[in-house]
């Protein structure tokens, strides 16, 4: 059963829970919608981890984030602001093995 809600309704607390680990789509593919959800949300939720391949929307900022441990395959794209301010855990992995 699928369920439709607007961005402004949107509780990401009804899907997630403390510790959780979350993967984002990257590139054309980032939900950005879900994204900035997210960050709006990540600090009332509790210990999020977040790993991203690449981020282009720039929404991921050491400002916003504050609350999510950010992790991906390297500072590419718009991560390169999180990796400068010591906010990205880089994982030296090619992309066809990250599942692991």
């Amino acid at each position: 059963m699928s369920v439709t809600v607007s961005p402004d309704d949107l509780d990401l607390a009804r899907y997630l829970r403390r510790g959780d680990s979350i993967v984002i789509g990257q590139a054309c593919g980032e939900p950005t919608t879900l994204v900035e959800a997210l960050l709006e949300q990540a600090s009332a939720i509790g210990d999020l981890k977040v790993f991203i391949a690449t981020s282009f929307s720039g929404l991921f900022r050491p400002e916003r984030s504050q609350a999510i441990a950010l992790s991906s395959m390297g500072a590419i794209g718009a991560l390169r602001a999180m990796s400068k301010a010591n906010r990205l855990s880089v994982i030296p992995v090619h992309v066809g093995r990250s599942a692991r």
